[in-house]
């Protein structure tokens, strides 16, 4: 129990900093600094950015799952991290580096399963106008 709580706040104090600056980011908008300067404001990612769809739903939808795919990718890493520590600690236990590596699959499949969900909602979003 001393172990898991010892590496709870080992992985805590590593990733929060991370998700902080990365929720900061997100609210700020990814290219808000870029897009209001000179050079950047006639980009073609610019223009898409400042045009919208128009659409309020779409928009809070398209908001809803960058906080989703921010708060799953915070996880993953999370996650990612966590199954490192346990084949660190597993000291060549088989049953210990079986569950980190199964920790690790699970981590990079639910990475691929929100890259892949959000890409699809997103092409049906921009389709539907």
């Amino acid at each position: 129990m001393k172990r898991l709580l010892t590496t709870l706040a080992i992985v805590s104090a590593l990733v929060m900093p991370g998700v902080a600056v990365t929720g900061q980011v997100a609210a700020a908008g990814a290219f808000g600094g870029f897009c209001s300067s000179q050079s950047g404001s006639n980009t073609h990612v610019c223009k898409s950015a400042a045009a919208g769809s128009g659409n309020p739903i779409i928009n809070i939808l398209k908001a809803a799952i960058d906080v989703v795919s921010l708060l799953t990718g915070a996880l993953a890493v999370i996650f990612i991290i966590i199954a490192g520590l346990r084949f660190v600690t597993s000291s060549g236990s088989s049953e210990g580096v079986a569950q980190a590596r199964n920790a690790l699959l699970y981590a990079m499949v639910g990475i691929a399963v929100t890259l892949l969900a959000q890409s699809i909602v997103i092409f049906v979003l921009d389709n539907v106008n």
